[in-house]
Formats: structure tokens, sequence, C-alpha cells
């Protein structure tokens, strides 16, 4: 059980993983990621929709890019969060408009407002990329 576990042995665990190159990622690289599978260049195409569509199916993160998008988006995307100081969204989103924007967020912060500051933040990529990006 994680909340078992003293609060600076879960920091001191999580900074020792997020220093190994081998077991961390930036939002940058989950851009890419999703562009690759997005263009089709990561996996098959019956592969690719079946990631999709269960990113699609996500419940998790609801006050995080989802909460951000306009009213009749789609998202495909993926959550991460460690209690109490990280949270984290990366996702596909298709707006009403037929456009397209991937967005990945990591919000470390003790503030309880890490889902708030990522929808804020799709809220400004919307605004600025909406409908010029495809």
């Amino acid at each position: 059980d994680l909340a078992a576990v003293p609060e600076t042995e879960r920091r001191a665990a999580a900074s020792r993983s997020f220093a190994d190159s081998r077991d961390a990622a930036c939002a940058e690289d989950f851009v890419g990621f999703m562009r690759r599978l997005w263009e089709g260049e990561v996996v098959s195409g019956s592969s690719r929709k079946r990631m999709l569509d269960l990113m699609a199916q996500a419940r998790t993160g609801p006050e995080r890019i989802l909460a951000g998008l306009p009213g009749g988006s789609w998202l495909a995307h993926k959550t991460g969060s460690l209690p109490d100081w990280y949270a984290a969204d990366v996702g596909l989103a298709r707006l009403p408009d037929g456009s397209h924007l991937i967005i990945a967020a990591h919000v470390w912060s003790e503030s309880p407002d890490r889902e708030q500051v990522i929808a804020r933040l799709t809220e400004v990529a919307v605004e600025f990329f909406g409908s010029s990006r495809s």
C-alpha cells in the first residue's frame, strides 16, 4: 500500500526514478510519440485504432486536458499522477472544427490546483493553435 510508505521515502524514490533516463520522458517526447502514433508510424493500422480507442475510453483525469477542451471535442489520452505533488496528461484531441491538437503537460507542485493548471494550459493551447493545426 503506497499510503503506508512515508512521504519522504516516496519522494526520494520518485526523484531517483525521474533521474534515470531509462525511465523518464519529457512533454516533448510524449508529443512526438503521439504524433507518430497518429500518423501511423508506431504500430499497424489496426493496433493504432485499438490504442486510440482505449485511450479515448480513459476515465482518469477528467479535470485535466478534457476540462480545457471545448464541448464536442474527442480526446484520446493517458494520465499520470503521484500523490500530492505531480499530475500529468498527454493526449490527442480532435476539436469540433475538425482540427487536431496534441497536448502534453506535467505539473510538479504541491498546490491542489495541478489539474486545473493542465485544464487552463489546454484552453490556452486551443485558443492559440485550435483551428490552425490539423
